[in-house]
């Protein structure tokens, strides 16, 4: 299990680097760097499980297509899952922009390639990265152990502590999800609405009535998908419970852990720079 999170970082660490690399450079080729900062470390670590002989542990192979099981499992959870990340978002801008810090994400331009490039690039490729790499390599081991690692290193990399919280709570989420359902198909999906729904509504927000009826869509299809947890809430404890009894203790390698310090010291230098 620890080879198996040293790698996990390694990949993680690439990918930081040339998503840097990206940033600095801008422009068009910045951008063809930015989807390389993905497949890179993607293609790493598909050559690592393909490398990897242990017989006691082999890499287990979530599903990707769709099925009943884990669309009956995910579906109702995908409004409450939204609205939940949007207030997370919301409490934390409000607490750090009321300390005088400030992060703004650019969604103007053309409405496609904005789409593809925060909402689909991110829904395949960073679930590809953070979700299904780490639980397939983690979940013969530990179940626990590979929802909260896979959870708290996605939160970490994002390197922003305006985005951290709400990033750690979809992560585990997301986690929780493709573990339970044995399918990676559901946290792609979710990834991918949750992400549209944030480009539209920081493009048009500034229309009082497109927020109204967004904020009131939201809210009102959130209670009506939880009134089917509530009725189907047997089975999510279930899930709940499977994972959380699980014997092995959450353990990070010192890898592991100094990625995640590392991260948090970028973020907090981001946050002090944008004062």
């Amino acid at each position: 299990m620890k080879k198996c999170q040293t790698a996990i970082t390694l990949f993680d660490t690439v990918f930081l680097l040339v998503l840097s690399i990206s940033g600095s450079i801008g422009g068009v080729f910045g951008d063809v760097v930015y989807y390389f900062a993905f497949v890179i470390p993607i293609f790493l670590a598909f050559l690592y499980v393909k490398k990897s002989k242990d017989e006691e542990a082999q890499p287990v192979l979530l599903k990707v297509l769709p099925d009943g099981k884990s669309i009956g499992f995910s579906l109702p959870l995908i409004a409450p899952f939204i609205a939940i990340v949007f207030l997370i978002s919301f409490l934390t801008s409000l607490i750090l922009t009321s300390l005088g810090f400030s992060e703004t994400t650019d969604v103007s331009g053309n409405l496609i390639a904005v789409i593809a490039k925060h909402a689909l690039l991110p829904a395949f490729f960073e679930e590809a990265l953070f979700r299904f790499v780490p639980l397939m390599l983690l979940i013969p081991y530990s179940r626990k152990n590979a929802l909260f690692v896979s959870s708290i290193m996605f939160a970490a990399v994002h390197c922003s502590l305006f985005q951290i919280p709400y990033a750690l709570f979809a992560s585990f989420m997301l986690s929780f999800i493709a573990i339970a359902t044995g399918s990676i198909f559901p946290s792609i999906l979710i990834h991918l609405l949750n992400n549209l729904a944030s480009i539209f509504y920081m493009r048009y927000s500034e229309v009082e009535q497109f927020k109204l009826i967004f904020l009131i869509s939201l809210a009102v299809l959130s209670v009506i998908s939880l009134v089917f947890v509530v009725l189907r809430r047997e089975k999510y404890k279930e899930a709940f419970l499977e994972i959380k009894n699980d014997k092995c203790n959450v353990e990070f390698t010192l890898s592991a852990t100094m990625f995640v310090a590392m991260t948090l010291v970028i973020g907090a230098l981001n946050l002090w720079m944008s004062l």
